[in-house]
């Protein structure tokens, strides 16, 4: 992995992070959680409101502005120039490279069902793809390998991508899986009140299947969440809503 331009290691660490759940990803995710990276971030959108960065052109998300190469300077090395141009790389060009050269990522599904031979993936083909690690042991490797800070950084922009699609639906067409999925990320981030949230929104679905085990499993992964609030009381000021929620799993837990 070391032997990889720097963009395509950070394109392995978002992935390993995207399929830390058990579930594969896709080009979307990626754009969402690398945005604002060096590598990838357009300049005008890192700098945006968050409502004008969702009216911004998408041809420019998750890219550098062609611009940007005419002001390498005019005594610059070979050498140099090349890393300069490589940091105009978009996400789905870097994940091309990684499926026709690496062997670390395959795709999982193509949108179409069809089998691909990655010697002949293109560019419009990634928009419906999902994607995986061929050796689930090398993403948790390079899961490992990811410093806690940056680590928690992905995991919730994985939450955030994953809480902004189930707000386009009602609560009551999303499944406790999703909601399990969510309420993971959240806690991976050491976001602990809404991963209490999700988990609880989870006991609730499971309470309505009649699914008593995973209710109560979903029930102390959020009892689980209020007892890491509890051990930051001293630095944070908890909601009130948090205590409303644990007072809700108490009364599940202890009167079924």
């Amino acid at each position: 992995m070391d032997k990889l331009d720097i963009a395509l290691q950070v394109i392995l660490k978002a992935g390993a992070v995207a399929a830390s759940y058990g579930k594969a990803f896709d080009t979307n995710l990626l754009h969402f959680m690398l945005s604002e990276h060096s590598f990838f971030a357009n300049p005008n959108l890192a700098t945006a409101s968050a409502s004008t960065a969702d009216d911004a052109d998408p041809n420019f998300a998750g890219q550098l502005r062609p611009n940007h190469l005419a002001k390498i300077p005019s005594g610059t090395t070979l050498d140099a120039a090349s890393v300069a141009r490589r940091a105009l790389t978009t996400i789905p060009e870097s994940v091309l490279e990684l499926l026709r050269v690496g062997d670390f990522l395959q795709i999982a599904s193509s949108g179409a069902g069809d089998t691909l031979d990655r010697n002949h993936i293109k560019l419009e083909t990634l928009s419906a793809a999902k994607l995986g690690f061929r050796i689930p042991l090398e993403q948790n490797i390079i899961y490992n390998l990811i410093v806690d800070e940056q680590k928690e950084y992905f995991h919730e922009r994985v939450a955030l991508y994953l809480h902004s699609n189930q707000r386009k639906h009602d609560l009551a067409d999303i499944g406790y899986a999703e909601l399990w999925e969510q309420g993971f990320h959240w806690d991976r981030a050491a976001m602990w009140s809404r991963a209490l949230r999700s988990y609880f929104q989870a006991a609730k679905k499971n309470e309505e299947e009649d699914n008593d085990i995973r209710c109560a499993e979903s029930l102390l992964l959020g009892y689980q969440m209020f007892q890491n609030l509890e051990q930051e009381v001293t630095t944070i000021i908890m909601p009130e809503s948090c205590y409303q929620l644990a007072d809700h799993i108490a009364l599940y837990l202890f009167n079924p």
